[in-house]
């Protein structure tokens, strides 16, 4: 079993359309923009990265946006909801703050013993805003955000499937993950594990043999960051998800990160990733982070001559119809029997 403390560290989304992505996280709920690249595979498509001002694990949000990207449908065998943290008497803020930029309240909920308000955002994703006052991280603040307002960082995430399929084992046996609670609503079971004694460490898992599978695309998460401290730790993790029975990666060392990658009997994708030396800072000062395109090291040499690559200013056109293009139950996707569903 593995002793080691950590949650999250990050979460990986698909979006169609960057710019607004961008100011969904960056204008609205106020993250840092501390990294702007393109993945390797879609040299036309940004990749966004959000967090705090270091862009520290457990803070860290990711989104790609390919160019010519299909919608998603969010389901079972993935992650379906972000979960953000914030401190406790905040809620309303966020509510009526999200709902003046086009995000569409969902409802509000006790879950767990956590009073939460989930959102519909314009570029299709799910979130959710948790009250939490023994979050002691220092938040990215902004001229019209002050502390006692922003966002912490990460809480957790939500994950589906349509049965248990081993994912509770290896939560537990391989990450050290405690259950904390589970509540049934009709065929749903829903479970609460969590990493004691760590930041962004809660993992909700709804089982619901009849909730469709979701399918990768725009809309959707493509996948979670599990965080690990150390070289040594990462790779008896990796031995542990093959000794689980899972099909793990090599240890890829990567721009900012180096992460094992695996996928779970249930569909989810997840990767043991941490933070290499430096972080965001390798390649960017820290004041200026978020501001130039930071090409993965294979492209760098090719930012003048390679016509696939996305150019050095601007973004995509900013498009805020997209949330309609998005396909989901969200009658399974969300299940409470004290709340109401109420999408406007």
């Amino acid at each position: 079993m593995n002793t080691n403390k950590f949650g999250l560290h990050h979460v990986t989304a698909v979006a169609a359309d960057a710019a607004l992505s961008k100011h969904i996280f960056s204008d609205v709920l106020k993250l840092r923009l501390v990294r702007k690249s393109i993945t390797p595979t879609d040299p036309r498509g940004y990749h966004l990265y959000f967090g705090d001002e270091f862009g520290s694990p457990g803070s860290l949000l990711t989104v790609m946006s390919p160019r010519c990207g299909k919608a998603g449908r969010i389901g079972a065998g993935q992650a379906t909801i972000i979960q953000f943290s914030i401190l406790v008497g905040t809620l309303e803020f966020w509510r009526s703050r999200l709902q003046r930029h086009n995000c569409q309240h969902i409802l509000d909920e006790t879950l767990f013993g956590d009073e939460r308000a989930l959102f519909l955002l314009p570029n299709g994703l799910l979130i959710a805003l948790i009250e939490n006052d023994g979050d002691k991280r220092k938040p990215w603040v902004s001229s019209d955000i002050g502390t006692a307002y922003a966002i912490r960082g990460l809480y957790g995430v939500t994950l589906a499937q349509q049965s248990t399929a081993s994912l509770p084992d290896l939560l537990t046996d391989t990450f050290g993950y405690i259950q904390e609670d589970i509540e049934a609503v009709g065929a749903t079971i829903q479970y609460r594990f969590r990493l004691p004694d760590a930041d962004a460490s809660v993992i909700d898992l709804q089982v619901d043999p009849n909730m469709a599978r979701g399918f990768k695309g725009t809309g959707t998460i493509d996948h979670i960051g599990l965080y690990v401290g150390s070289d040594d730790e990462q790779r008896r993790l990796r031995q542990g998800l093959i000794s689980a029975g899972l099909l793990a990666s090599e240890i890829i060392d990567e721009q900012y990160t180096v992460s094992v990658s695996a996928r779970t009997a249930g569909g989810l994708a997840i990767e043991v990733s941490r933070s290499k030396a430096g972080g965001f800072t390798v390649d960017e000062n820290l004041k200026d982070l978020g501001n130039a395109l930071c090409l993965p090291a294979g492209l760098e040499a090719q930012r003048k001559t390679d016509r696939r690559i996305t150019p050095k200013t601007g973004l995509m056109r900013r498009d805020d119809s997209n949330r309609s293009k998005f396909t989901y139950d969200l009658e399974k996707i969300i299940v409470n029997p004290t709340s109401e569903l109420s999408v406007n």
